[in-house]
């Protein structure tokens, strides 16, 4: 089944640079972002990530003028799918995330640079 099949709102392609940890950690990996919507984003990781896991995302190159949408730097999210990808030299799955409430905190923005993956 095509993941995307499920989707409840219109998705908007846009690559950019984007981090990721997981909830309540400071360790922060390097992915890639696909494309994104009002209720969820799809990006390109390094690391295998469980449906069901609760992630922070930092993104520092979003479309501030994507339709009206509320946009925000920083999001809560839930991996919804991962699926490996074949051929590829960079990254290694695909992941699709549904958000949370957009987080009113900083998630240790101050460790942003030091712990990456």
């Amino acid at each position: 089944m095509n993941p995307t099949e499920n989707r409840e709102s219109k998705r908007h392609k846009h690559n950019a640079p984007l981090l990721y940890a997981f909830q309540n950690a400071d360790i922060y990996y390097s992915a890639t972002m696909c494309d994104y919507g009002v209720d969820g984003m799809c990006f390109l990781a390094g690391y295998e990530l469980k449906p069901g896991t609760e992630i922070f995302i930092m993104i520092e190159d979003f479309p501030h003028s994507a339709e009206g949408h509320d946009i925000h730097e920083y999001y809560n999210a839930i991996v919804q799918w991962c699926e490996p990808m074949p051929n590829t030299d960079a990254f290694f799955y695909k992941v699709g995330v549904k958000y949370h409430e957009p987080s009113s905190t900083k998630h240790s923005k101050r460790n942003k640079y030091s712990n990456l993956k």
